[in-house]
């Protein structure tokens, strides 16, 4: 294997465990829940920022309606509008919980990194009925179409989101976990493990995984070819972290390519150009 090669392996695995070992640290370390999050992140996204730039995946495809700053009112009003509303309704459902109940469910006594695992297995068992009914769905479509709209993946995609459907999302796959009483420390690791599978999934950074890896994890090839212009590829693959319920549900599509399908977006593709316009459009579509 030539040293090229070797890097190209090396670097989704590094990139992944790199933060969620951060965030168990900053843990141990006393560090607040809700800090733990930024703190990790963002030098993950810097880093990814530079690597887009040295080793792209794809050559970069210009796309007037989402230059960087237009991403970052998405991320800055949609994104952080949506997911805080949702980590609001899930703080006031955790007051009811300690409140009425004498002994939550979760099993807190367990090793941490076997609740991550449970509790990545209950928030993709939500998670995924409501991305796929997010594509079986017109009226639900139109607000995701925002995320799948341009023809380039890039970092920035995966905090490009409409606030009803970041909201909508986070509300569906984090409110179990709050029923059944999963800690905050829980809600960090597992907030630093999405957003650094996220973030990959979309970067355009030259990255490889084995054939049989991206049948356990959504990979960067998994994900990319969600994101294929073909329908009938992009109904598939709707899982955020494993792959199991695509694979007993039938919507597992095995990547063709490593780097991603030759098209990327929306055939017929709906968001206009303003921001304004992308922001109130779905609630105007009746595509």
């Amino acid at each position: 294997m030539t040293a090229r090669a070797a890097i190209d392996y090396a670097l989704w695995p590094a990139l992944v465990a790199a933060p969620v070992a951060a965030a168990f640290g900053l843990l141990r370390a006393g560090a607040h829940p809700l800090l733990v999050t930024p703190l990790v992140v963002g030098p993950l996204t810097a880093l990814l920022f530079v690597l887009e730039r040295v080793r792209p995946e794809r050559e970069p495809v210009p796309d007037r309606r989402f230059g960087l700053a237009r991403e970052a009112m998405h991320f800055l009003f949609d994104f952080e509008l949506g997911y805080g509303v949702a980590l609001g309704v899930c703080e006031i459902v955790a007051r009811l919980v300690r409140a009425h109940a004498a002994v939550p469910p979760w099993p807190s006594h367990w090793p941490l990194p076997l609740q991550v695992l449970v509790a990545t297995l209950v928030y993709e068992g939500t998670s995924y009925w409501q991305h796929r009914a997010l594509h079986r769905y017109s009226s639900l479509f139109r607000f995701h179409a925002l995320h799948h709209a341009g023809a380039r993946l890039d970092f920035a995609r995966a905090v490009r989101f409409h606030a009803v459907d970041i909201g909508t999302a986070s509300l569906v796959a984090y409110l179990p976990l709050v029923v059944l009483g999963a800690p905050d420390s829980l809600f960090a690791i597992l907030g630093v493990m999405l957003s650094a599978l996220g973030l990959l999934q979309h970067a355009n950074v030259r990255m490889r995984t084995p054939e049989w890896l991206d049948r356990i994890v959504c990979t960067p090839a998994v994900h990319r070819h969600h994101h294929s212009a073909r329908r009938v590829d992009s109904d598939t693959n709707f899982a955020n972290t494993l792959m199991l319920f695509d694979l007993v549900f039938g919507t597992y599509g095995k990547p063709l390519r490593p780097e991603g399908p030759p098209r990327i977006g929306l055939d017929d593709d709906p968001i206009p150009a303003d921001f304004w316009g992308q922001l109130v459009g779905p609630f105007r579509s009746r595509r």
